[in-house]
């Protein structure tokens, strides 16, 4: 496919959790496909840097 694709993200943060829910969201954490690579992130905020300016 070539072109833009336009992408919305809506993250919801819960104000509180239970001792269960902490648990298992620490769990996921910990897990190798779920951590951000530093050199992603940047790439991604100098793809955006250009709104900004």
């Amino acid at each position: 496919m070539r072109g833009d694709q336009l992408v919305q993200v809506m993250v919801y943060i819960p104000e509180k959790v239970t001792p269960e829910q902490r648990k298992t969201f620490e769990s996921l954490r910990e897990q190798a496909n779920i951590t951000a690579d530093e050199n992603d992130k940047s790439h991604i905020f100098s793809r955006l840097k250009h709104i900004f300016e």
